[in-house]
């Protein structure tokens, strides 16, 4: 950090956000309410902070929490331009309990990264040492851990859900939602508990919204166990089980 600028809440909320689309971030906490896509009143991370704050060598973005004794969370690559300093969600500040005044927004990454509370944020060239970063929010791998920051690949089944009435010989569809840091290029569907697989189709993305699939489906009576999964364009898809972004699972009863 070569030029430190301290920055007076009042006037810096004035700023005009650059103003994001509907879609472009997902998952957002609702405290209980569900999963929304959401437009923010934001100040973008690269306009403002970097300019004054990072030298060349500097790689990673350390933020605090203000009033708050959690040690600082780092997170890498700051000088992305979807990187955000949200103040507003839909046309109302931030409250409390949603992260306000000032809240990190990092779309594509769990949300662990959209740190809320900010008090500071600091340029540095290493992850910060604390417990938020060296124990919590790490992944196991065959060769250690790995931070938690893109989101892998993931898939829902929505419907049918196990309320769902069915019956024999009758058509319907399956259909559900994937999603991921990068743009989902397959999903598969299996009606057998993952004994054959077959391939969904799969809707656009625009931003980083969610993307739908479905797969037309005849099923048979008794217990029928639905699962899918998905495969973005880099090639990454998720694993059955042991994972973040696990298969998902559905158990349907199908009457006669």
């Amino acid at each position: 950090m070569t030029r430190p600028k301290f920055v007076c809440f009042g006037k810096w909320a004035q700023r005009p956000g650059s103003g994001v689309r509907p879609g472009d971030i997902h998952r957002i906490d609702t405290r209980g309410e569900g999963i929304a896509d959401a437009r923010r009143g934001i100040v973008n991370l690269t306009e403002y902070g970097i300019r004054c704050a990072m030298k060349v060598d500097d790689s990673t973005v350390i933020h605090s929490i203000i009033d708050i004794a959690f040690p600082p969370k780092l997170l890498p690559t700051p000088c992305a331009e979807e990187v955000i300093l949200a103040l507003e969600i839909n046309g109302r500040p931030l409250t409390p309990a949603r992260g306000g005044p000032v809240r990190l927004v990092v779309p594509g990454w769990y949300g662990t990264n959209s740190v809320k509370w900010v008090g500071s944020i600091t340029a540095a060239d290493r992850r910060a040492s604390g417990a938020y970063t060296t124990r919590f929010y790490n992944d196991p791998t065959a060769s250690g851990t790995k931070p938690v920051w893109g989101v892998a690949p993931e898939s829902v089944i929505v419907s049918p859900s196990p309320d769902d009435l069915l019956s024999a010989d009758m058509p319907t569809k399956i259909w559900g939602w994937a999603w991921g840091d990068h743009q989902i290029s397959s999903v598969e569907v299996s009606v057998d508990g993952g004994g054959s697989w077959r391939t969904a189709a799969v809707g656009p993305r625009e931003g980083r919204s969610w993307q739908r699939f479905e797969l037309p489906w005849t099923p048979s009576s008794g217990q029928n166990i639905l699962l899918c999964r998905c495969t973005d364009e880099l090639g990454e898809g998720q694993q059955l089980t042991d994972a973040r972004n696990a298969v998902h699972t559905v158990q349907v009863e199908v009457n006669p």
